[in-house]
């Protein structure tokens, strides 16, 4: 297994590092893990309430539960993903967040917050996002300079967790990123978010995170990431970032293997005003 302190930086409410530095490792391949900032803890504490009234049942309560796979619990799960992504008090709180980080909001674009549920092993998927295998984010946005942020709404532990793969940052990968169409997957005629590796990546070679309820973790696009699949449920927050000042500030990781045609750009809406990522 790869060494997990080598690669990711620890940054704390009293330990905070400059944007400029945060920006240069996560483009240089480190990944950060944000600890004890209360804007986190408030989106959690809204997606459990949500959780609760969609739900009609306590959210620890859902955690231990043997849910079998049917049409109604895929029906709430979907209807929780909706809430979750239009709710504007998660944005402003995120935005909140990287504004105690010093980051320009006029100038960062965010994708919308989105809800996973990936449900324990030899359980069928329910949702409008299901887990797939090894991918970059940059694969479906052709936005090399995207920032991911994930963060549980409960703490996981690393068999049903997120796995980086940073030994793959540099390395072309082989991947189906040519036969993948956003619009297609739009219209339910293609099953995956996302294009997908085409090679299985070696256990040594994965880092796998134990990550708290409250912590978020932030890496590059570029970065070969998966869902764990373990023997607990797992509810997690995830979304992207993209300055569009950064790729003439920083050294930003170059498209070493994706075959996508268009930057994505209509996915990232700017946090300060709502107005769209300037296509340049």
């Amino acid at each position: 297994m790869t060494n997990c302190e080598e690669h990711i930086r620890y940054v704390s409410l009293n330990k905070i590092i400059s944007t400029k530095k945060i920006k240069q490792i996560i483009f240089k391949g480190k990944i950060v893990v944000f600890r004890d900032f209360p804007q986190i803890n408030e989106i959690n504490n809204l997606s459990k309430l949500y959780f609760k009234n969609i739900f009609q049942k306590e959210f620890n309560d859902f955690l231990v539960s043997k849910e079998k796979k049917n049409d109604y619990l895929h029906r709430l799960i979907i209807t929780y993903q909706k809430k979750i992504k239009t709710c504007k008090m998660k944005k402003k709180a995120f935005s909140c967040f990287l504004d105690n980080m010093q980051f320009d909001l006029k100038d960062t674009f965010c994708d919308k917050i989105t809800l996973r549920f990936s449900p324990e092993v030899n359980t069928s998927p329910a949702g409008l996002l299901k887990r797939i295998g090894p991918h970059r984010d940059t694969w479906a946005s052709n936005v090399f300079h995207q920032i991911n942020w994930w963060f549980p709404i409960h703490d996981v532990e690393k068999d049903h967790s997120i796995y980086i793969a940073p030994y793959y940052f540099n390395k072309k990968v082989k991947n189906n990123s040519y036969d993948w169409n956003y619009e297609l997957y739009k219209k339910n005629k293609q099953t995956l978010s996302s294009p997908v590796s085409n090679i299985k990546l070696e256990n040594q070679n994965k880092i796998k995170l134990d990550i708290k309820s409250g912590e978020i973790l932030c890496f590059s696009g570029n970065h070969i990431h998966g869902s764990s699949i373990g023997l607990k449920k797992r509810l997690n927050l995830e979304t992207r970032t993209a300055c569009s000042k950064d790729p003439k500030t920083f050294k930003i990781p170059e498209n070493l293997d994706s075959n996508s045609k268009k930057k994505k750009y209509e996915w990232f809406k700017s946090l300060s005003d709502n107005s769209s990522y300037p296509d340049i």
